[in-house]
């Protein structure tokens, strides 16, 4: 089956985005909205929402980075309407291992090397800077 990485499947699977700096702001908690609302489509169309993060999981406590307070990422995604979803900690390694686990049909990430990671595995990786800078050709 032939299709574009610009549109979500045409069939429920599993979809999985990187969370700093691709679904989060790292250093302010802020949402990057149009990947907020991409994966929020996602979940919609009844696909398994995946975060596969480079943090250690002890790092995932708090989403934001160095704090002891504030929200842990699953409970900014629950803020952001990001539910359910499974969150699987890389602690620096490489993504792919993971995403061939999975099953991920497609990989929003902001990490160049991990990106060209993904496509040297036969993954499909989407930089989520083309989300930004063409939001209506992923529909959001």
């Amino acid at each position: 089956m032939t299709r574009r990485h610009n549109q979500p499947l045409a069939y429920p699977g599993v979809v999985s985005f990187d969370f700093d700096d691709t679904l989060m702001e790292a250093h302010t908690g802020h949402p990057i909205l149009p990947l907020v609302h991409l994966a929020r489509r996602y979940l919609a169309a009844g696909y398994d929402l995946h975060i596969v993060t480079a943090r250690c999981e002890h790092e995932g406590k708090r989403a934001l980075w160095g704090l002891d307070w504030g929200p842990s990422l699953e409970e900014w995604c629950w803020r952001w309407r990001l539910t359910p979803v499974q969150i699987h900690y890389t602690c620096r390694e490489r993504k792919s291992k993971i995403l061939q686990e999975i099953g991920a049909e497609v990989h929003y990430d902001d990490d160049l090397y991990m990106l060209e990671d993904i496509e040297r595995h036969g993954l499909n990786g989407v930089n989520m800077l083309h989300v930004l800078e063409c939001p209506e050709a992923f529909g959001v």
